[in-house]
């Protein structure tokens, strides 16, 4: 993969047409005040990220992302955007972009046709940072000059969706003649299906015949240096590695060669196509292996083995041998694959086609698996949002362990999390129940959490906007996320009423309400499920809301199981927690707080050598001991976390290990407050 982003001199100019002093960007972004004047301007994605968010700082004018990338004079565009322009279509041009980046910067233009959009995005594949919001402007920018400078029409956009908030969203609107939501899960701009057929007036042949050798020319000086040729190759490889073995002419065509100058340009630095494929392979085996949420059958799936069929080894453990180990080329002798051991697939069947036992929220008739997953930290709160793909994935593996029951809100990202939930089940909708939240007065634009809003013309709103993030008809279970202190609850149940009757949602759920207001609630509208955070050491359901679930027939669905990651013993008083980490802010997680509590886990820790599990199958356990209609929803990002749990069904606590249990506990006083902001029901 090439490594460098080459900055186009005309940058200069373009800065100083929009009065802003190239020396002083240079300075603010931390680059060498000569970099203008080098006959070939290379940066790393750090540089250039740090280029572009030093322009948009040093600008009065926060759409300066749109100015630089709006250009009107087809004798300045770069030799990539003549190219591009002279192209048949829209989508050709689209095409030749992506090709043109691909191989020349650490870039990637992606683009796809679902459901009649047809929606393109940037990504910067070496990035280990949230790209400049006035790079991601400037971008869009640029594709939006392309389709209309090419097709000599006011092409609009359907949509343009960014994920961080804007304060000149009317002038981005403005500018791309269509809505900006901002909060979304990606950055993409949307056109119509069709619009990737729109003919181009400026469509020239004979140019792009002549602009053709150029690029073939720059493609060639920016991979001529050995390393760079290299990384070329590999990320080609990986490129085609799912599932099957790349053959040595595939990778040739991607890389505009023919397979025997690629094997003798390898063969001249020292190499061949079988060992950069092994390399390739290692490369991505140390990601599939590192990254819990890709079984071991799985990683060696995408590692191109797919016809391998396990062995025993004399470990008893099934290793996978590729169709071919070894072998001769050139007179070679080629490096044995190393193998991959994975478990015998029968056991790995055998685990995902594990079904989890079944419960019923209360007398609702609301049938959820034993175990849910709350799905809120794959979003926010602890640290960066996690990959989006690694989570679809880990929803999927999760209705195939035989988990029926998702927790979300409209809150988490805020809409970000909504929207992932409806991606990763909407193949599987008919099989799982979820559950999301409403409560919030939100800024759609900013993403600004202003408060609370329970007025009933506001739940239909959010009603309306979570089924179409959710991509479903019906929501299972609509919970008031938080008690408003202005609206009587019984307009809160009877609104909600109103949408059980129309068909948009089953059933009705609280949140972090007192008994008081659950029987009000109650009575207008039968409660099916009420969820408060409930755990070993936040045990404050138990004097009044559960006593009162039980008697009206409600489920119970504790949120933050275990402790926030507490009861696990992964969190101690040595823990150091990264930047967005909610927990940082909480009274119980000072490092004080988490030494003193620290016996709990102790405690917990002494119990689960006797039952041969871990900390957080007990405190799962004991929560399933408490009562039949209790569904607790840990979340977590990873599979091994999600197998860790859902073993916690099996375990069986006795009376005597309940018993034991509560002693320990009713000894050991937890210390700092829940830090929800809330701490009593409303």
């Amino acid at each position: 993969m090439v490594k460098h982003f080459r900055v186009p001199g005309s940058l200069r100019l373009r800065l100083e047409e929009a009065g802003i002093p190239l020396p002083a960007v240079l300075r603010r972004a931390g680059l060498p005040q000569n970099l203008f004047e080098q006959t070939s301007i290379l940066v790393s994605t750090e540089e250039l990220f740090a280029l572009w968010r030093s322009i948009g700082e040093m600008s009065k004018d926060p759409s300066i992302g749109l100015l630089l990338g709006t250009e009107t004079s087809i004798a300045r565009f770069h030799p990539m955007g003549l190219a591009a322009l002279s192209t048949a279509s829209f989508g050709a041009s689209i095409d030749h972009m992506a090709r043109y980046k691909k191989l020349s910067a650490p870039e990637e233009i992606l683009h796809e046709t679902r459901a009649g959009e047809w929606a393109i995005q940037f990504r910067w594949t070496l990035a280990m940072e949230v790209e400049p919001a006035v790079l991601v402007e400037h971008c869009f920018a640029w594709v939006l000059t392309i389709a209309r400078e090419g097709s000599g029409t006011r092409i609009k956009p359907l949509r343009v969706e960014l994920v961080q908030p804007r304060k000149h969203t009317r002038a981005l609107e403005k500018h791309f003649g269509c809505p900006v939501v901002t909060g979304s899960t990606r950055n993409a701009i949307i056109f119509r299906a069709e619009d990737s057929a729109l003919p181009f007036v400026t469509r020239n042949a004979e140019l792009l015949e002549m602009l053709a050798p150029q690029f073939e020319q720059q493609l060639k000086d920016r991979v001529s240096n050995e390393d760079h040729f290299l990384d070329l190759v590999r990320g080609a490889i990986q490129q085609r590695l799912t599932g099957h073995r790349p053959v040595v002419d595939d990778v040739a065509r991607d890389l505009h060669m023919s397979p025997r100058t690629l094997q003798r340009r390898l063969q001249d630095i020292g190499s061949n196509y079988q060992r950069v494929l092994d390399e390739a392979r290692h490369q991505m085996a140390r990601y599939y292996l590192s990254n819990s949420v890709f079984e071991l059958a799985e990683a060696a799936y995408l590692l191109g083995y797919e016809d391998a069929t396990p062995s025993r080894g004399p470990s008893g453990r099934g290793r996978v041998c590729p169709r071919k180990t070894g072998g001769m080329h050139n007179g070679q002798q080629l490096p044995p694959a190393v193998p991959l051991q994975i478990r015998p697939q029968n056991e790995v069947k055998k685990k995902k086609e594990n079904a989890v036992k079944k419960r019923m929220l209360g007398k609702s008739g609301l049938e959820v698996s034993a175990l849910g997953l709350g799905c809120m930290g794959m979003s926010m709160n602890y640290g960066p949002a996690a990959d989006r793909a690694s989570m679809i994935s880990l929803m999927r593996t999760a209705v195939d362990r035989g988990i029926t029951f998702f927790d979300t809100a409209e809150v988490y990202g805020p809409f970000t999390n909504e929207d992932l939930v409806g991606e990763g089940l909407q193949p599987v909708r008919d099989k799982v129940i979820i559950a999301t939240k409403f409560g919030f007065d939100i800024d759609p634009k900013t993403s600004e959490r202003k408060g609370f809003n329970s007025r009933p013309e506001h739940i239909k709103q959010v009603a309306e906007a979570s089924l179409k993030r959710l991509r479903t008809d019906v929501i299972d279970l609509f919970y008031q996320h938080r008690v408003d202190p202005n609206v009587p609850i019984e307009e809160v149940a009877g609104a909600v009423k109103d949408l059980i009757v129309e068909g948009k949602v089953k059933h009705f759920g609280l949140s972090e309400a007192s008994a008081a207001t659950i029987r009000r609630a109650h009575a207008v509208q039968p409660v099916a499920a009420v969820q408060s955070e409930y755990s070993l050491w936040a045990r404050d359901p138990e004097e009044e809301v559960l006593p009162t679930c039980e008697e009206l027939g409600i489920g119970f669905v504790p949120w933050s199981p275990l402790g926030q990651g507490f009861l696990t013993g992964k969190v101690d008083a040595n823990t150091s927690f990264e930047s967005g980490d909610v927990r940082s802010r909480f009274p119980r997680f000072t490092e004080e707080a988490r030494k003193a509590n620290q016996p709990i886990v102790d405690a917990l820790n002494d119990i689960a050598a006797k039952k041969k599990g871990t900390p957080a199958q007990i405190a799962l356990a004991w929560l399933l001991a408490q009562s039949p209609s209790i569904v607790p929803i840990p979340g977590t990002r990873k599979l091994t976390r999600l197998d860790e749990n859902l073993a916690s069904a099996e375990i069986e606590l006795s009376a005597g290990d309940l018993e034991e249990i509560s002693t320990i506990l009713a000894e050991i006083p937890v210390q700092g407050g829940r830090g929800t902001g809330q701490e009593k029901y409303a």
